[in-house]
């Protein structure tokens, strides 16, 4: 079986597909109150979790947006909340999932190894030492801060590759197939039947314009309504008809005219496997496989533990506007070190 990478747990950080503290279920059984310690946000079982790592990976999410996207991304409203809130709420759901799966390694007897503490440790001196005073003014967090949170997320990615190993997640390379193909399209939303009728003869002169021999890309500049001319993707993603059409074709070849929900298409083939694209959408794919088994796990164990919530003190979470925190290298960081990851012999 194909050893899929340790840090899965933050790949799936905005998916929600687990219920932790924050979400609903029918079994878990949250309960608000103002009974933690002065910096915990919430506690399952005995375990808290405090204001200082949720902040860590809080800071980390949303400089990140605000690298990619621009400081005022934050602030845009996303169906009635802003980002920003919607951020916060994906990062408590994650660290309530990370407690429930450590709560789950003591009912396992799943533990980190003196070799994955020791690269913990290593990766948790780098961070703090990379962060700035404002850094470390938001977070108001230690090095210690640092190396709980990374030993909780690690401790919860183990119980994740173990309770899963022994099953078939495999993916072949026709279910995680990639290609690349070209389009020259004309929407027919809004139209009338015979103005439909006129755009598919349009397409159908380009058709033999390109079976002539013309030049696809010259003709889809001239034509194709769609801004985007070049697609690559796997199956599920995209129109049925446009999908079963792609990839059915070999590389340089050219369908006919087919109608999607969107218009008439007419595609070209340029690659009919790739390769590399193929083996990362693979991946992911094993990665969803394993959750959906991981899944029913995951309930059985959070229906029996009780989760207290400080919900005043998750709500006044906030990040300041200015731009001046800057460092989103805390999962760079914890990756590398779960990729590096050797196998020891467990602490008792």
């Amino acid at each position: 079986m194909r050893k899929i990478p340790g840090y899965i747990l933050l790949c799936m950080l905005a998916a929600g597909s687990l219920t932790g503290c924050s979400g609903e279920s029918a079994s878990f059984r949250p309960i608000f109150t103002t009974g933690l310690s002065r910096d915990g946000l919430f506690r399952i079982e005995e375990e808290e979790m405090t204001a200082q790592e949720a902040k860590i990976v809080l800071m980390t999410e949303l400089v990140r947006y605000q690298t990619l996207y621009g400081s005022g991304i934050l602030q845009q409203d996303t169906g009635g909340q802003t980002l920003e809130e919607q951020v916060k709420d994906s990062v408590m759901e994650t660290l309530g999932k990370v407690m429930v799966m450590d709560e789950m390694a003591s009912t396992y007897q799943i533990r980190l190894t003196a070799e994955e503490r020791k690269r913990l440790q290593e990766g948790a001196e780098e961070y703090y030492d990379g962060m700035s005073q404002a850094d470390l003014a938001y977070t108001e967090s230690d090095l210690e801060d640092v190396l709980s949170l990374m030993e909780r997320l690690a401790l919860a990615d183990k119980v994740f590759q173990e309770l899963t190993a022994q099953e078939n997640t495999e993916v072949s390379d026709d279910e995680a197939r990639v290609i690349t193909v070209k389009h020259i399209m004309m929407k027919t939303g809004g139209l009338s039947q015979a103005e439909k009728e006129s755009v598919y003869s349009q397409m159908l002169e380009i058709f033999d314009r390109l079976s002539q021999g013309e030049d696809f890309d010259t003709l889809a500049q001239q034509y194709s309504e769609d801004t985007q001319v070049e697609y690559s993707f796997g199956r599920g993603r995209m129109d049925e008809t446009f999908e079963e059409t792609a990839f059915s074709l070999d590389n340089g070849e050219i369908s006919t005219v087919i109608e999607s929900a969107q218009g008439y298409h007419i595609i070209l083939c340029v690659n009919s496997f790739d390769r590399a694209a193929t083996d990362e959408y693979k991946i992911q794919l094993e990665k969803k496989k394993r959750w959906d088994v991981f899944e029913s796990i995951y309930e059985e164990a959070a229906g029996e533990l009780v989760c207290q919530v400080a919900e005043r003190r998750i709500e006044e979470l906030d990040f300041p506007a200015d731009g001046s925190l800057g460092n989103a290298t805390f999962f760079d960081i914890y990756e590398r070190c779960a990729e590096q990851g050797e196998e020891g012999t467990e602490d008792t």
